[in-house]
């Protein structure tokens, strides 16, 4: 990535580029990216999209992976 690693490569960037949200043409000036992503769930599917081409590429180590419980409901007592 050289000395500029907030410059996407070219096959990078075709992973990212359909996923933000279309800029809505009411809105005069530029709103924060992080909260139109996140309204529309572009950060996730930014995550899904990365984690399933390290996937396929053979990059990711499952060994050292875990699952966290803070997104998981409880489920009720009856």
């Amino acid at each position: 990535m050289g000395s500029r690693p907030w410059i996407a490569d070219d096959e990078l960037w075709a992973l990212i580029e359909p996923l933000p949200p279309p800029w809505p043409e009411r809105l005069p000036g530029p709103r924060p990216v992080s909260d139109r992503w996140q309204k529309a769930g572009g950060f996730d599917r930014l995550h899904q999209v990365l984690l399933a081409d390290l996937n396929a590429d053979g990059e990711l180590d499952w060994s050292r992976t875990c699952v966290g419980g803070s997104r998981i409901r409880a489920k009720e007592q009856s």
